[in-house]
């Protein structure tokens, strides 16, 4: 109820203000001015799930890794949405949006991260990166805890040596995650 009054309220205030914020976001050449219109495009409610996903085209890694960002703030991923993040992840070049990427992974639930990690473990360029093998590792370890099966399928799409010895030694210790020592 109160979010309908908002939705009411909100498409009276702001039907001035959301072509302008559109516009800076679609053609200003400035990332910083494009990032706030994002921003406040957000806040104000005036770009759905759609309109974020749309943004996975865009031109400038900032502006693809924050909708990634935004939109894990709100929705309930679900397989479908899985499978764009994932075909996300095979496709760009960013490292800067695979770190997005990666973060949002341990948001999704267990059961469906696997194609998204797939595609994010066959990155070996990522190799020495100091951070992505280790986030990479944050959203793998539990799956591989809570699906042996699934640990090995990962096991064998990762080309990142020190994930792929974490999984081993994760699948190594038996052990499921609820377990005590």
């Amino acid at each position: 109820e109160n979010h309908t009054a908002w939705r009411r309220h909100r498409s009276h205030r702001f039907h001035k203000v959301d072509p302008l914020l559109k516009k800076q976001l679609a053609e200003n050449k400035s990332v910083p001015k494009r990032l706030r219109a994002l921003w406040a495009l957000f806040v104000t409610e005036g770009i759905e799930a759609e309109g974020l996903m749309e943004l996975f085209k865009d031109r400038d890694e900032h502006v693809r890794a924050w909708a990634i960002q935004l939109l894990m703030n709100d929705v309930r991923i679900n397989k479908g949405g899985v499978a764009m993040l994932a075909a996300l992840a095979e496709k760009d070049e960013s490292p800067l949006v695979r770190l997005y990427l990666a973060s949002a992974a341990q948001r999704v639930p267990v059961k469906l991260r696997a194609p998204l990690l797939k595609a994010l473990l066959a990155h070996g360029e990522d190799v020495n990166d100091p951070n992505l093998p280790l986030m990479y590792w944050y959203a793998t370890e539990p799956v591989v805890a809570a699906d042996p099966k699934t640990g090995v399928q990962l096991l064998a799409a990762c080309k990142l040596p020190k994930v792929r010895q974490f999984i081993t030694r994760r699948m190594a210790t038996g052990r499921n995650a609820s377990e005590k020592k």
